[in-house]
Order: structure tokens, then C-alpha cells, then sequence
């Protein structure tokens, strides 16, 4: 019974990463019939992120160490931040966009099809220009240790676990739209709060203020402790990470489908054809 069971879940599972795949290629064929605009778009990414990273490395050039933390250290939270943030955005990009598809009343298209609303509504968008940052994010990596096969792996491993509480994380906030008319701003704000508080180094923060990124703004869970799996891994973070993922996931879910009947009962359905 639980073979059958697994064996169904593996089969779904891989039916959707094949669609998932399909919708990709077909948003990547869209972006390239504007090729000038998709690369000028790139190349905006790369300087923005890579200034970023030469404001740090001047930092850490006059400070070797903060709170613990050298150079190295915060080079590979922003890598494994910036490839985790740009896969989600490059695979499942119109999960930033929930809210807004929310207060436009937008929802009803996606209730019209068979298929998992969530899923729909995260695949419906791709930001292409992002494969950029996926590029720039490995450079970083590289530049930060010796290249290892191992700690490669580590790497794309620990992204696996950020990029699921990234996912989470954004399903959670943005459905908050389903309760509070406008929070399209507010959802954005905090997005853009966690990428603020990500790169910099734990241990500096306060203690309140250490609480509120292990909950309300997650960044401890996102990216520093999958740092330490890379760093140093240990079974034990492992098993938080495990354990962040599998309530996250849990909480994120009930949060939506208790908005998304909240968006049926209401008078906004309005099924397109």
C-alpha cells in the first residue's frame, strides 16, 4: 500500500517537473523574441549584483572579521542566497506576483483549470534575465573556496532546502493579500527585507532581532544555516533544515487555501473563457 502510495507521489511528482519544464521553455521562446531587451536586462543584473559584491569586498578588505565572519563566510551566504532566489525566479517567478494577481481579482483564471492553483500561478511566470544572476551567484561560489566536487554538491544540495523555504516564505506572505486589501506593496517590502538582513552576518544582530529572522523574516533558515551544511555539515542541521521545510511547507499551505476560500466566497470570482 505505501509502495503504491510513493510510487503514485514519484509519478506526479515527475509529471509536473516535465510541465514545469514545457512552460519554462515556452516563456524562455517568448523572452527570446526580444533578445536586445532580455540581455540588456542581464547585464543590469550583473552590475547590480556584482556591485553589491565589490561594496562587500571593500568591507571586509578594512574589517577581515565581523561577528565572526570573514570575507569567504559572506561570500557564500550571498552565492547560495542569489542562485537559490534566482532558480525560484527563473522556474516558479509568479510566486512573487501572488498578491498582485490577488487584488486584481486575476484568480479566477487560474481556479478555472484543472491543474494545482499554486502550481499554476508559480510556473505562469519566468524571469529569464535571472539565469544571469544563476551564473553570477556560481562565480561567487567558486571565488569563495578551492573547487571542490564535494563542497559543489553541498552547495546545490543546501540550495535545495533554500530555495523550498524561499518558496514557502513567499506563498506565506503574499497570501496575506487575501485579508488585506493592497498588500501588494507590503508583500514586496518584505521580500525585500529578507534580502537585506540575508547577507549580513548572524551573530551581529541582537537577540530580539535574531528571533524575528528565525520566524517572522527567516534569513536564518534560509541561508545561514544551509551555509553551515556547506561549511561543515552536520546531521543535526540537516534535521532542523528538514524539519524547517516540512512546517513551513505546512504553514505556507494552510495560509493560502484558507485565503482561497476566503477569494471563493467572496463576489470577485469571475471565471474568464
Amino acid at each position: 500500500m505505501w509502495l503504491s502510495v510513493v510510487v503514485k507521489m514519484w509519478l506526479a511528482g515527475v509529471k509536473y517537473i516535465k510541465l514545469s519544464w514545457r512552460v519554462f521553455l515556452a516563456n524562455f521562446s517568448s523572452e527570446m523574441s526580444f533578445r536586445l531587451s532580455f540581455f540588456l536586462r542581464v547585464v543590469g543584473i550583473v552590475i547590480f549584483f556584482g556591485g553589491q559584491f565589490f561594496v562587500w569586498t571593500i568591507f571586509f578588505n578594512q574589517f577581515p572579521m565581523v561577528g565572526g565572519w570573514t570575507s569567504k563566510d559572506l561570500i557564500l551566504v550571498y552565492s547560495l542566497y542569489l542562485f537559490s532566489l534566482s532558480i525560484l525566479d527563473v522556474f516558479a517567478g509568479g510566486v512573487g506576483d501572488l498578491s498582485k494577481v490577488i487584488n486584481a481579482g486575476s484568480l479566477d483564471y487560474y481556479i478555472s483549470f484543472p491543474k494545482p492553483i499554486l502550481w499554476h500561478i508559480a510556473v505562469s511566470k519566468s524571469d529569464v534575465s535571472s539565469l544571469g544572476s544563476v551564473v553570477l551567484s556560481l562565480v561567487f561560489f567558486i571565488y569563495s573556496s578551492p573547487l571542490d566536487p564535494l563542497r559543489i554538491l553541498l552547495f546545490l544540495f543546501a540550495s535545495c532546502f533554500s530555495i523550498v523555504l524561499l518558496f514557502n516564505f513567499l506563498v506565506a506572505t503574499q497570501s496575506i493579500a487575501f485579508f488585506i486589501g493592497g498588500f501588494d506593496q507590503g508583500a514586496s517590502a518584505v521580500r525585500h527585507l529578507l534580502a537585506i538582513v540575508s547577507p549580513y552576518p548572524f551573530s551581529i544582530f541582537p537577540s530580539p532581532f535574531k528571533y524575528i529572522l528565525m520566524t517572522v523574516i527567516p534569513s536564518f533558515f534560509v541561508v545561514t544555516l544551509p551555509a553551515r551544511l556547506v561549511n561543515n555539515f552536520s546531521v543535526l542541521n540537516l534535521l532542523i533544515l528538514v524539519l524547517a521545510c516540512v512546517l513551513s511547507s505546512f504553514v505556507s499551505y494552510k495560509v493560502f487555501k484558507a485565503g482561497l476560500r476566503r477569494y471563493e466566497s467572496g463576489n470577485m470570482v469571475n471565471v474568464r473563457l
